[in-house]
């Protein structure tokens, strides 16, 4: 990627290899620089986000996870429910 001159390139998230952990994803953000001859040269700062998104990936999936148990229960008991009315409306009739 190549930054425009004088504008600010942001970079939400940029996988990188390293060597001791692997790929991190960085958000990184870049600025042209033009040196003493003119030519632009490219400063930036970059924050490693990789364990930010991993823990956003496992709470969204313990989320999920919540609201496939709770739909669970809300049929369960609807079963429940379904089974007491009938009893009721069987009693009733006796």
């Amino acid at each position: 990627m190549s930054s425009k001159r004088g504008t600010l390139l942001d970079i939400p998230e940029e996988p990188i290899h390293t060597r001791g952990k692997g790929i991190r994803i960085l958000h990184t953000k870049k600025i042209p620089i033009l040196d003493d001859a003119g030519r632009p040269r490219s400063a930036g700062i970059s924050e490693d986000i990789t364990e930010r998104k991993r823990s956003r990936r496992k709470s969204s999936g313990s989320a999920s996870a919540n609201i496939d148990g709770l739909a669970g229960a809300a049929r369960r008991i609807g079963q429940q429910l379904a089974g007491i009315a009938f009893l009721a409306e069987a009693l009733a009739g006796s």
